[in-house]
């Protein structure tokens, strides 16, 4: 109008040129407007909405009836979808677990069409690297009352502080949902969602958008979780997690699962918005399918740092999590449970504090050595041998309630089992001599020679038995005894030899904890033409600390030997035959030391 004026009235190009500029100026102001207030509207009402589902919630003496499964495959899709989707282990944290497992077989739909918690087939990566811990000479000792087993069934023993404890109220825990901002549509066109069917009054077109994004996240390559974020929607997943719809709240806490399996600053976020007490809340939910997703949701953020893993722990999820376990729930609660539990158990920078996971030793226990699903079992035992692996009355803890004979026998039940379990083990010996004794009486020396021999074993598995011999020929002369008793002795000597080197490694420090706690007669048993072989490698090697260890070994044995002049000669023979002069003399460090033990070789040239 004003530029038309402008024209009329005759006026230069110049003020016809601007009149037109203020014109669009004032137009896009007013549109900025619109859109600023429609957004705030939006906003409200989604709010509004909200609320009045909480409330619903809180006032309903009766649950509504929830949607069966078979109604939820009516969407043909989420089947093709589980079938062409498997799980890409490469992509995700090892300790995390993303989504819904979905390459699966004719018998396990119809186990899907029969109850939707059936579909979730957990997958872990245990490839944990190895955790070498030495004795340290003067260790102080703690009382310890011997092993002991339990013969209750699960569902009869029940800890003090789990059976005590009462699940919180959305009061107490104090919820603080996140604000709700923008929602960056562009991003979502992507995804084929349409953000304002996020904000509508009809649960039916929410559940079809939250579940549209719950798809995009359970792609098999690289799923858009950052995208998700950044498009602004996922605070609107976590307020859907308190919805009276239960299965809108499952396809939340799917999508919002999968988020947190990724990245630690992807996880942080939903940390940063709130989620961990909204999961915790849905631990109590009655719907199995929603407790189900809220624990593998928990596992994920529990697993990605230590941070995170007490923040969970301080909103009491491992007594919950022991409630829903002993209650019998379902197979797949009590695998991710379990998991979960495990994940509370991990970590060493710093480590979860004993008040807060002894609790759940009993119960881990057990599930380890009584349990008869394998994932369940599994995840128990890896808990075990992090909880095992600590001081002395951390030790003492996981002894009092463990069946150390029954957890030598589950080795012999499942492949998974042996690692986890024979961990476990090695890391009480590492303990005080009382702790290392019990495991010596339940029979674990036998063990180890039995793995040892078997050449099919894994290096790994090798390796782990010599690292445990090597902590139990650290302990007292009675205890080295039983090891050269055993026969074991003459394994690991040829495995200073032939092993590989990092099962060579742990092959030579126990012949030289041997020699440091051995009695004189087994010093004279190790003066050999083999053990001088093993010294001489890793001499000859570039591992200073492996070097000081072989000599001291040398220097012990030599310091009985050099009084006998018989077996003084066969050493010295066998100094020169195996190479460990030249060795010695090649060596750049530790001078000192292999002055004063080329002086005693060269005492029988005298």
């Amino acid at each position: 109008l004003y530029s038309f004026v402008a024209m009329e009235s005759g006026g230069t190009v110049e003020e016809r040129v601007s009149a037109c500029d203020a014109d669009l100026k004032a137009m896009t102001s007013s549109l900025e407007e619109l859109k600023a207030k429609f957004s705030m509207l939006r906003n409200n009402m989604f709010i509004v909405e909200m609320l009045r589902a909480r409330r619903q919630l809180r006032e309903s003496s009766e649950k509504e009836e929830d949607i069966t499964a078979s109604s939820m495959l009516e969407d043909k899709s989420s089947r093709k979808e589980l079938e062409e989707n498997p799980r890409r282990e490469d992509l995700f944290s090892r300790y995390k677990n993303r989504g819904r497992y979905s390459t699966i077989s004719s018998e396990r739909m119809e186990e899907f069409i029969n109850s939707i918690s059936n579909v979730r087939m957990k997958r872990h990566n245990h490839n944990r690297q190895l955790v070498v811990k030495r004795k340290i000479e003067g260790m102080s000792a703690s009382v310890f009352d011997g092993p002991s087993s339990s013969s209750l069934p699960l569902s009869s023993m029940k800890s003090a502080a789990a059976a005590d404890f009462k699940p919180a109220s959305i009061d107490e825990l104090q919820l603080h949902l996140p604000a709700l901002g923008d929602v960056h549509e562009g991003l979502m066109d992507k995804y084929s969602v349409k953000v304002a069917d996020l904000f509508v009054d009809d649960v039916a077109v929410q559940l079809q958008a939250v579940r549209t994004i719950r798809k995009a996240l359970s792609k098999e390559t690289n799923p858009p979780i950052q995208d998700i974020i950044e498009s602004g929607v996922t605070p609107y997943l976590i307020h859907f997690l308190l919805h009276n719809d239960t299965v809108l709240q499952f396809e939340a806490a799917w999508a919002l699962t999968n988020i947190a399996s990724g990245s630690s600053d992807q996880t942080r976020h939903l940390v940063d918005l709130g989620a961990v007490p909204v999961f915790v809340h849905l631990l109590n939910s009655e719907e199995v399918n929603v407790c189900d997703q809220s624990i593998w949701a928990l596992g994920n953020i529990v697993g990605d740092c230590p941070e995170l893993r007490d923040l969970c722990i301080r909103f009491n999820i491992i007594p919950t999590l022991i409630n829903t376990i002993r209650s019998g729930a379902s197979l797949s609660i009590m695998r991710n449970a379990t998991w979960c539990l495990s994940n509370c158990c991990r970590g060493k920078t710093p480590r979860p504090k004993l008040d807060d996971v002894k609790v759940c030793i009993p119960l881990l226990g057990e599930l380890a050595v009584e349990g008869d699903d394998e994932d369940t079992s599994c995840d128990a035992l890896w808990a075990l041998s992090y909880l095992s692996d600590g001081p002395n009355e951390q030790i003492t803890e996981v002894l009092q309630v463990l069946n150390l004979r029954g957890l030598i026998t589950v080795m012999n039940k499942a492949p998974k089992y042996l690692v986890p379990a024979l961990r476990t083990l090695g890391n009480i010996v590492t303990g005080n001599d009382m702790q290392t004794q019990a495991c010596i009486d339940a029979g674990f020396v036998e063990k180890l020679k039995e793995l040892l021999t078997d050449n099919s074993q894994p290096k790994r598995v090798h390796k782990e038995c010599c690292w445990a011999a090597s902590n139990i020929t650290a302990g007292t002369v009675q205890q080295v005894r039983v090891l050269f008793a055993s026969g074991i002795m003459d394994i690991i000597i040829e495995k200073l030899i032939n092993a590989p080197d990092d099962v060579a490694k742990e092959a030579l420090w126990t012949i030289s904890n041997a020699t440091s706690n051995g009695a004189a007669d087994l010093r004279r048993i190790l003066c050999t033409e083999a053990v001088f072989t093993g010294f001489s490698r890793f001499v000859d090697g570039h591992d200073e600390r492996l070097i000081t260890v072989a000599l001291e070994g040398l220097q012990h044995i030599m310091s009985t030997v050099r009084h006998e002049p018989n077996l003084f000669r066969k050493a010295c023979q066998y100094f020169t035959d195996t190479g460990l002069e030249d060795s010695m003399d090649n060596c750049e460090c530790q001078r000192e030391r292999i002055e004063e033990l080329l002086q005693i070789f060269n005492q029988i040239e005298e």
